[in-house]
């Protein structure tokens, strides 16, 4: 059953969707041996440990009994239990011989295993439980139904199929599996708050704490002297989960009233009542704002001070000790997220009074023709970099924007290269092998650009379809061979891979990776120097159609045809049950020169155009890469009306070389690559401060979804408009965008854009892509991530395959019963699989790093600068921290500390956290609360 239908028409009632259980089937279930199977459907693995209590009762004591409780593994429940729930009891024999009998019950939130059990000890949501009393034996209040069937037939009303009922003999359990395990003290109030509405729709009991426990399944209750009553399995429907959305939605369409409204007596359970007085949950507060002040880095003290300040939510821990345990296991629970670098750190010290002979020249040269270098800056870099070449080691320098890494490279590599020293000088982009090659030219060097064909460069204004199409090398006969850089490396006649007599090669990312996967650096280089790591991945997506195509393609010629058939065949069986698995593409690249004689002589003959050319090439060209290929199956949008996409990865993940490299990468820490022998070194002295740089975080999801979503990106221009028109000496602002967007988003950034610049400040745009590298923004005083910053699951999932070396099983990747829908991912935007949320995580953390270092602190640390993103991380923000320190980040509070200076009512505020209609008490609550929120960010750490 596709829960999907069940979202997506929430207005339609849900009786026709209560089909009963096959009988057969209700009666294989309630045999007792079945009991793991029951429990694996309710969401618990063996291992989990829960509250599981026995309530032993004897004839003198039959009404009350004694309550034992545990923590036990679900393993061992099945294994103590099972034989017990087989036998059926003889009540006369148990009745005259005064047998203690024992009613089970289980709770339905994991435990942490500790002695405690109460709400602080509950670790994940596995699924949600309602209690609905039927008839009047056994309770003390009136029930709502008298029969089992009047409150099934109620029920339906209200709610979509339960994953389970249960029969108790005094009622129904209705089960609800959660589509993914919920943390309970980052989830608490949502739990509670939907339980609490879903039984007020039913007329059910008041069981809404998150340590309540229920009768356990197939167990026999006592409750009534002298009668037993065995509860039994009335519908099971394994395959059926929810989101806690999803059953919100229901209730919403039903006009079920939110949580805060409804006025009722909470039932007591065995645990402590955490939950203040009044609607909110104090744990809830308490927990989302320790999770944001550890992200970022504020001290324990001054956070419980914070928290102090603050007595609904100090209600929650009473004692410092409480409190300071909290902060440490949320901290733990955080690092625990955190990627480690995947290549050994090392920390260096600067020394600035190094003297450097070789390289007194070119710098005096640079200094005259170029700009200044003059600093304490540079002259640790250079120092560091000439040490680094001394040693002869593979060293990463992990050095922030700004550090001016990149000159000092060229001036060291000009002052050390020579026939019998030479070098490589790797760079991105072709225009900035030209610049820097020019540059050594300048300072004395002999240094050669070293790069393919490129459009820009070309003087015949040939585009790379066209350079391709020719049947001999264009440059060849064109008269502008002089002046092109690209030629060097297209006319070379002692090999492409390397111009022996130039002291310095300059080329690009694309030309090194290249050499690196085929084994051509060439020995007799001194070092290479590579400025920003490129990607050492390539993925490519094929469509149902372009397989069809490629088939088509290829047909004619037979003796080939068949082994790309079989290739991409085997492409589609890997992936079709949601996996994520290694594949070859071994016939492709072993007939690569046969496959690209095929299409090229089909093409010249007009039977395939430029695109089906493209295509072919580009399939070729990825399987000659490598034959590490991984691939996965996925559908935009999780919808598969879209069609079938086939992402493939391949590349490297391990680097190792036996030339040496020194690599300027200011994220190196967060790259999934191991340079195999490199130790990555950091100079703690050179990472600057930035007092007065504030980053504005809406908490959303920075994805295309939340972009869309009216209110959230009314929170984002709202704050950002608040904080540049604050500010007289804003006078520019970036605004990145992304390349594709929907028409809503693109309208709504223009939009954004344009207001923006009614305020008197330059809009400075910016693309994603641009937001690595680029210079144009290097006058900003504020910017605004107005774009995604997600891929997909897919882009994640592979980058983890091709970092761990193995494939990853759906279960990993997908939510049960919804294989290429929903990927399984936490409230925050992250995945519950831990090493694809840390690619995720790295991603994120460097995509946001690069974008802030677009503007003005990327030369001017101490300038006043503004970032305004959207950001739902605690280990993203975390890691900001760790880059960017003495910054202040302020979480979601700006945008409500300038309502309310604008003079917005509290009931307005209180809408704005979806608090509905509020009694004056707590609308004051609510606003004591904001403030002090906010106020923990309003203080530097």
């Amino acid at each position: 059953m596709s829960i999907r239908t069940h979202g997506q028409n929430a207005q339609q009632p849900a009786v026709d969707l209560w089909t009963a259980t096959d009988p057969n089937t209700l009666s294989a279930m309630n045999d007792p041996s079945r009991l793991p199977e029951i429990l694996e459907a309710l969401g618990y693995r063996h291992d989990d440990r829960v509250k599981f209590a026995s309530l032993t009762r004897t004839t003198t004591d039959w009404d009350t009994g004694w309550l034992c409780l545990a923590s036990m593994s679900i393993e061992k429940i099945v294994s103590n239990w099972t034989e017990q729930l087989c036998t059926t009891p003889d009540v006369a024999v148990i009745m005259n011989q005064e047998i203690p009998v024992q009613d089970l019950y289980m709770g339905f939130c994991t435990h942490d295993g500790a002695r405690k059990f109460t709400k602080a000890n509950m670790v994940e949501c596995t699924h949600l439980v309602l209690d609905v009393d039927v008839g009047t034996a056994g309770h003390r209040n009136a029930s709502a139904y008298e029969t089992a069937e009047e409150a099934l037939a109620a029920v339906s009303g209200f709610l979509p199929p339960p994953t389970m009922v249960l029969n108790t003999g005094g009622g129904l359990n209705l089960y609800f599996r959660l589509a993914e395990r919920l943390d309970v003290q980052e989830h608490l109030q949502e739990i509670e708050a939907l339980s609490k509405r879903a039984s007020y729709a039913v007329k059910g009991d008041t069981c809404h704490s998150v340590d309540h426990i229920f009768r356990f399944p197939l167990s026999i209750n006592w409750k009534l002297m002298g009668e037993t009553r065995r509860t039994t399995i009335l519908q099971f429907r394994p395959d059926v989960d929810y989101t806690l959305d999803e059953l919100n939605a229901y209730l919403d369409a039903r006009d079920v009233p939110e949580a805060e409204e409804i006025q009722s007596v909470t039932k007591a359970s065995s645990g402590s009542q955490s939950q203040s007085s009044g609607s909110f949950d104090s744990s809830a507060w308490g927990y989302h704002m320790v999770m944001d002040a550890v992200a970022a880095k504020v001290p324990e003290r001054q956070i419980i001070s914070k928290l102090k300040r603050v007595p609904d939510v100090w209600s929650h821990y009473n004692t410092e000790n409480r409190a300071r345990a909290d902060i440490r296991r949320i901290r733990k629970k955080l690092l625990g997220g955190l990627p480690r670098p995947r290549t050994p750190v090392e920390n260096v010290e600067m020394d600035i009074s190094l003297s450097l002979p070789a390289i007194a020249e070119p710098r005096r040269i640079f200094d005259e023709e170029v700009f200044p270098t003059q600093n304490e800056r540079i002259d640790a870099v250079l120092g560091l970099l000439d040490t680094a070449i001394q040693s002869g080691r593979n060293v990463i320098f992990n050095l922030p924007c700004g550090s001016s890494k990149t000159t000092s490279a060229i001036i060291t590599v000009a002052g050390n290269a020579s026939n019998s020293n030479r070098f490589w000088f790797v760079t991105e982009k072709v225009a900035n092998v030209r610049r820097i090659a020019e540059t050594l030219r300048i300072l004395g060097c002999n240094a050669v650009e070293w790069h393919g064909f490129h459009e820009a460069v070309c003087e015949q204004k040939l585009t790379y379809q066209e350079f391709r199409d020719c049947d001999t090398i264009p440059c060849r006969e064109c008269e502008h061979q002089q002046g092109c850089t690209a030629t060097n490396r297209i006319l070379a006649t002692g090999g492409r891979w390397d111009c022996p007599t130039a002291d310095v090669v300059v080329t690009t990312h694309a030309h090194w990776r290249a050499a690196m996967l085929s084994g051509k650096i060439p020995s007799s280089l001194r070092a290479v120097i590579v400025d920003e790591a490129p990607m050492l991945s390539e993925t490519l997506t094929l469509t149902e159609a372009d397989m069809s195509r490629l088939r088509r393609m290829f047909s004619p010629c037979a003796d080939i045809a068949q082994s790309v058939c079989e290739d991409l065949a085997l492409v589609i069986r890997a992936t079709a049950d949601g996996d994520c698995r290694r594949v070859t593409l071994n016939g492709i690249r072993r007939r690569t020169r046969l496959l690209k004689q095929c299409v090229l002589t089909r093409h010249e003959a007009g039977e395939l155009d430029d695109s089906d050319l493209q295509l072919a090439l580009e399939l070729i060209a990825f399987a000659a890469r490598g034959s590490d290929v991984y691939a996965v199956l996925y559908y935009k949008n999780g919808e598969k009306r879209t069609g079938a996409h086939y992402r493939l990865i391949t590349g490297k993940v391990q680097i190792r070389t036996d030339v040496q490299h020194i690599v300027l990468d200011g994220s190196a820490k967060l790259s999934d690559v191991e340079w195999v022998d490199f130790t990555i070194w950091q100079a703690p002295e050179l990472l600057p401060t930035y007092p007065n740089t504030t980053i504005h975080i809406i908490k959303a999801n920075p994805s295309k979804t939340k972009l869309s979503d009216s209110q959230t990106f009314k929170s984002l221009e709202s704050t950002a408009l608040n904080v540049i028109q604050a500010r007289p000496d804003c006078l520019r602002s970036i605004v990145f965008r992304n390349k594709t967007a929907t028409e809503k988003i693109a309208k709504d950034v223009e939009g954004l854009s344009v207001l923006i610049d009614m305020s008197g400040v330059a809009v400075i745009p910016m693309t994603r892509g641009e937001h690595k590298g680029s210079n144009d923004g290097k006058e900003a005083d504020a910017a605004v991530v107005a774009m995604s910053l997600f891929y997909d699951a897919s882009y994640y999932v592979l980058r983890t395959a091709l970092a761990t070396g193995s494939g990853i099983a759906s279960t990993r990747i997908w939510q049960t019963g919804k294989t290429f829908q929903f990927p399984k991912m936490k409230r925050n935007g992250g995945y519950t699989d831990k090493q694809i949320h840390q690619a995720f995580v790295r991603a994120t953390a460097d995509d946001l790093y690069q974008a802030i270092m677009r503007g003005k602190i990327r030369t001017d640390a101490d300038a006043v600068y503004d970032v305004v993103c959207l950001l739902d991380s605690p280990e993203v923000i975390s890691l900001l921290t760790d880059d960017l320190p003495g910054c202040t980040i302020l979480i979601d509070g700006s945008n409500i500390i300038m309502r309310m200076m604008a003079g917005d009512s509290e009931t307005q505020l209180a809408k704005s956290f979806q608090s509905g209609k509020e009694p004056e008490a707590d609308r004051q609550k609510l606003k004591r609360i904001i403030e002090a929120f906010y106020e923990c960010w309003c203080d530097r750490p």
